[in-house]
């Protein structure tokens, strides 16, 4: 029983590194896969973040173009205002002057309360 007892250590000792070398194989693989996956999700993670700053960097460059429109009309409509309640006196019409006053007293708190709404989005 000896020999057949060296006989069968020996090929247990060949089939343990063939299939404990092929282990080693697996757990390599696996080990290379995980690590590909995980620079697979942190490339679309990066991705993902750089697109949603862009995309948060324009909605800041439309609301700063929609308060300079705002602010433009403002200005226009207290110009044109101006202009008018000024003819209006010139030509001695000083109650209509006086509501044109009025109506721009009402017309810039409107627009204030736009400027408002816009700046908190």
């Amino acid at each position: 029983m000896g020999l057949i007892d060296k006989i069968g250590g020996f090929f247990g000792k060949i089939a343990n590194k063939i299939f404990g070398d092929s282990k080693e194989v697996e757990v390599a693989k696996i080990q290379q896969e995980t690590q590909l996956r995980l620079a697979d999700k942190e490339f679309e993670r990066a991705e993902m973040e750089q697109s949603m700053q862009f995309q948060i960097a324009n909605r800041e460059i439309d609301r700063a173009e929609i308060m300079r429109d705002a602010q433009l009309e403002i200005i226009r409509a207290q110009t044109m205002s101006q202009v008018a309640i000024e003819k209006a006196r010139a030509e001695g019409m000083k109650d209509l002057a006086t509501h044109l006053v009025s109506l721009q007293e009402k017309m810039l708190q409107i627009a204030e309360q736009r400027l408002k709404i816009i700046e908190q989005g």
